[in-house]
């Protein structure tokens, strides 16, 4: 299966008064065609900083401060912003944190469409809004809602327009950055749902980022999971769930409620680094149980210990 995005050691940090906050820090990972990759952390790991910066979104104070996003083979991060613009949305497309508040609230929802869809393509603003209904039949949602403002939408329906603009070029990869956060359960798995047959029917792989372990399970086929601006653990979700192998994979899923499983639920203790000033060694060797010496003295690299796991952990090959 050809690999349809790499990252390699990407860095993107936060300029503040007293230093540079390293929020995205020497992150590489691929993503193949019809791929479905997800990456989990606590909130403030970095997760939507790598995604901002993937698509080259960053603002200041922000800024990439190296590596390389290769998209089907060319580095997004060397091109002119008016080659980037064309495969923003079309082939490379986002469904931002937040997303039910990224539409515009005096747009109608067909203009919104059209926004999109006359920018890559070649067509009037009838044949766009005749595109769109026709995109919303596909998902379920009435032709009407071409002619509604967003305020006269349910939050589950919102998401669902975002999704359905975010695909509406067919695009090879799309980027969801914690597109369920603010849907309760059942309008969450709804959408889930909704996202998967979606990213099916046209075709595309897609990254899924979220704090929520327990709904990339469903979703993903491979998972990352991201401390303290770094990659720590990367494996097929099934694995992962069986067998963690990072002290913090295994923390979060001890913290995660499983329906119809008695278990005491246990939390991580401690609380994130200072990602301006990180502790030496594996960043996480502060909240660790079993951290021996080396840990506090040099930082773990993420390698290969089985085929298709990857780990940074000098518990497996080091000490």
């Amino acid at each position: 299966m050809s690999e349809l995005l790499e990252v390699a050691n990407l860095k993107a940090y936060y300029r503040v008064p007293n230093g540079n906050v390293k929020a995205v820090d020497g992150v590489s990972f691929t993503v193949s065609e019809d791929d479905v990759f997800g990456i989990v952390g606590e909130s403030g790991c970095g997760k939507s900083t790598l995604a901002s910066s993937i698509l080259r979104l960053v603002k200041p104070p922000c800024y990439i401060e190296g590596g390389k996003v290769l998209f089907e083979g060319k580095d997004l991060l060397d091109m002119d912003e008016e080659s980037l613009r064309r495969i923003r949305w079309k082939d490379l497309s986002y469904i931002p944190q937040g997303s039910m508040n990224s539409l515009n609230p005096v747009m109608k929802i067909g203009d919104q469409f059209a926004d999109v869809i006359m920018t890559h393509e070649n067509t009037n603003k009838k044949e766009a809004i005749a595109r769109a209904v026709e995109i919303l039949n596909e998902v379920d949602l009435p032709e009407e809602i071409v002619n509604m403002y967003p305020h006269q939408l349910s939050g589950g329906m919102k998401q669902r327009v975002i999704i359905a603009i975010a695909t509406a070029l067919k695009p090879r990869l799309i980027i969801a950055d914690e597109f369920s956060t603010a849907l309760d359960v059942v309008t969450q798995r709804r959408v889930a749902e909704f996202l998967e047959e979606r990213r099916k029917s046209i075709g595309a792989s897609m990254i899924n980022i979220t704090h929520d372990i327990a709904l990339q399970a469903e979703i993903v086929k491979r998972l990352a999971v991201m401390y303290a601006g770094k990659m720590v653990e990367i494996s097929d979700v099934n694995s992962i769930f069986k067998e963690p192998l990072h002290p913090y994979t295994k923390g979060l899923i001890s913290a995660t409620p499983i329906l119809g499983e008695e278990r005491k639920i246990e939390g991580i203790p401690g609380n994130p680094p200072n990602l301006i000033n990180p502790p030496p060694g594996c960043r996480f060797h502060p909240r660790c149980s079993v951290a021996e010496d080396i840990c506090k003295r040099e930082e773990p690299p993420l390698r290969e210990i089985q085929q298709g796991r990857f780990v940074a952990c000098w518990k497996y090959g080091g000490i």
